[in-house]
């Protein structure tokens, strides 16, 4: 045996699938013995699922959601919430809560043991054994109110004034969310046909952050900064969700209420590019090589991935994933008015003797280059207001390349003067060339209107805000300078 050969052990699983996420198929991979890896190779001696599926969820606040939740085989999904503040630590069992909202803000959180990508499926041959995963980018939420169900089915990605066919269009939108070409039209065929057992969700999110990640958040209600409620996994979507629930508090109407809840990911299988490398599905133990391996050589391999749906359900009847809990709903929650976005806040550390000559090459750089394009595009009005943002005019160098920038958003106000009427707050960087690539200095370098972003031409953030929320910003930073 060579040095770096390695085993399967005796009881590895055989091909399995497909099966729903969390039932009870699904869930026996978190107490499973059986060995997942590689039979021969440099990769590692084989390992349970329950071992190998743990190291792929990185970041604090996964860590913190497993402890605080004690997920395991034993508590293999959990919701909890918290109100008046984004933490952990104070969260609680949302199911038979009875819930008292604190400055009108409740936040959600589905807790899963297998991640909320989680097993549908097996594979095993000579040579391999690995857990199969759907890809997740949507998660189901069903909803009753005192009994009755609400099968609004709204997508919930982007801004909350978008309706269904819009929020599915922004799953192109890389401002928003990253969905690489080929998973493109299965999640949009997913999101428009609505889950294949005929179910009616109240509200589907979407996001791309789903994948090693042990938590669902949800932000159902909200007061202030709305981009200080989001964590980075809810943020494609939670503006749009606390938008949603404002809307079905209304329909509920003042009093306390009965309110039944339903987390269920959704996920995709799709293998019709399976020899281009473009497979849409996940794997647990699959190392040092990529599924188009397998399937060129376990001739077996894609032939049982067919057989799986295009989508992956859970199966509604998992535990942990359904909660009933009782909450008051005062005048102001009934209303059904949600929060709106407000302006970025000025720096209060741009240096005063910049101040004044950044606002103005500001003013007259946003209606130019790629902030003036994505203006357009956007069919505001005029600018209104400029927000400085960072730490003044910061030099830059690149290889030989040098330049001057500083950061900023431009307010353009909606040409229909209604407070409520949406104009844009566009991101944005003024930026003076200096010295170019070659290491040639730029005769007289101007300043111009550049973008924020993997590519200078490209706007990144460009957020719809009312027109009060922008005379809101200029009455704030009046302080700072005069617009006029």
């Amino acid at each position: 045996m060579g040095p770096c050969l390695s085993l399967l052990p005796v009881g590895k699983p055989a091909p399995e699938g497909p099966y729903e996420m969390q039932s009870e198929e699904s869930r026996k991979w978190l107490d499973s013995k059986a060995p997942l890896g590689e039979t021969g190779g440099c990769s590692g001696d084989p390992e349970p699922y329950s071992k190998q599926r743990p190291k792929h969820f990185t970041g604090q606040s996964n860590t913190k959601i497993i402890s605080k939740f004690a997920l395991g085989a034993s508590v293999p999904s959990l919701i909890k919430y918290n109100v008046g503040e984004l933490s952990v630590k104070t969260m609680q069992n949302l199911d038979g809560a009875d819930v008292d909202v604190v400055d009108g803000v409740l936040h959600v959180f589905a807790g899963f043991a297998t991640g909320v990508e989680a097993p549908c499926g097996v594979w095993s041959s000579a040579k391999d054994a690995f857990v199969i995963m759907p890809r997740v980018m949507m998660v189901d939420l069903y909803l009753s109110v005192d009994g009755k169900p609400y099968t609004d089915g709204h997508v919930c990605l982007g801004e909350p004034s978008f309706n269904k066919d819009k929020a599915i269009k922004e799953i192109d939108n890389t401002n928003v969310i990253m969905v690489y070409k080929h998973v493109e039209k299965p999640l949009e065929n997913a999101l428009r046909k609505g889950p294949s057992d005929g179910s009616k969700p109240w509200a589907t999110v979407v996001s791309d952050k789903f994948a090693d990640c042990a938590f669902v958040h949800l932000p159902l209600m909200y007061q202030g900064d709305l981009d200080k409620m989001n964590t980075a996994e809810s943020e494609a979507y939670g503006h749009s969700l606390v938008a949603k629930f404002s809307q079905a508090l209304k329909t509920a109407g003042e009093g306390t209420h009965s309110f039944t809840l339903s987390v269920r990911p959704r996920g995709i299988v799709d293998v019709s590019q399976l020899d281009e490398g473009e497979q849409v599905f996940q794997t647990v133990g699959l190392i040092n090589k990529s599924p188009e391996d397998v399937a060129a050589r376990d001739k077996g391999f894609e032939p049982h991935l067919s057989q799986f749906p295009p989508q992956v359900l859970t199966d509604a009847n998992a535990s942990g994933l359904t909660v009933t809990f009782t909450m008051g709903v005062g005048s102001d929650a009934a209303s059904g008015a949600a929060p709106s976005r407000k302006a970025a806040e000025f720096s209060t550390q741009w240096p005063s003797d910049e101040l004044e000559e950044c606002v103005e090459l500001a003013r007259s750089l946003a209606g130019k280059g790629p902030c003036g394009r994505k203006a357009s595009q956007m069919g505001v009005g005029k600018l209104a207001h400029i927000v400085l943002v960072g730490r003044g005019i910061e030099q830059k160098v690149a290889g030989s390349k040098e330049w001057d920038e500083f950061q900023c958003y431009a307010l353009f106000k909606a040409k229909n003067g209604s407070p409520d009427a949406l104009g844009a707050q566009i991101f944005f960087r003024p930026r003076k060339l200096k010295v170019k690539e070659n290491g040639i200095p730029v005769p007289d370098p101007e300043w111009e209107s550049s973008a924020f972003g993997m590519h200078s031409d490209t706007i990144e953030i460009a957020q719809p805000i009312a027109n009060k929320e922008i005379d809101a910003a200029i009455q704030r930073d009046a302080k700072y300078y005069d617009w006029d």
